[in-house]
């Protein structure tokens, strides 16, 4: 049996510390996929995660989604492919994100693997073919996606969590 714990997004430093010491304290590793409109406030904190051999990939710069989406009055959401300029949009946004990261952790090789991957994590698992097509087209290999979500950031306890994971 294999988990793959990943983590989206970026966090406050203390948070990322305290995890950081737990995966080491376990001897795990973890895939991080940061969304880098704040790493430019702490970028050593993203070396850290890359020098204890973590992965890192792309979750945007700006957790733009690939696709569109409005609700009714209803409050029912609808979903559509982005737009031309969306579609650039996403693009510049993804190609800046990758820039960040690969400015402050592309020289970082732990074991002789490198660190940043071309791996992306889109912002709530959604993806769209036109998303997918500007991904490739810029030099991204993969998407991890999924089809849930633990929603740990809404937990209200850590007994709250293990429960929704064990579930």
């Amino acid at each position: 049996n294999v988990i793959f714990l990943t983590f989206d997004d970026w966090g406050y430093e203390k948070n990322i510390n305290e995890l950081l010491y737990v995966l080491d304290k376990y001897a795990v590793k973890g895939n991080f996929f940061v969304s880098t409109n704040n790493v430019s406030n702490n970028p050593n904190l993203l070396r850290a995660i890359a020098a204890d051999g973590h992965m890192v990939g792309s979750h945007s710069n700006t957790h733009m989604p690939m696709w569109s989406s409005s609700v009714d009055e209803m409050g029912n959401y609808s979903f559509e492919s982005m737009s031309d300029e969306e579609a650039a949009t996403f693009r510049k946004d993804i190609v800046t994100s990758y820039t960040v990261l690969n400015r402050y952790i592309g020289d970082v090789s732990v074991g002789g693997r490198p660190s940043l991957t071309t791996i992306y994590r889109p912002p709530t698992l959604a993806v769209s073919r036109i998303g997918m097509y500007q991904l490739y087209d810029v030099g991204f290999s993969y998407i991890v996606s999924g089809d849930i979500s633990t929603s740990d950031y809404a937990a209200g306890s850590v007994d709250e969590l293990v429960n929704t994971l064990r579930s």
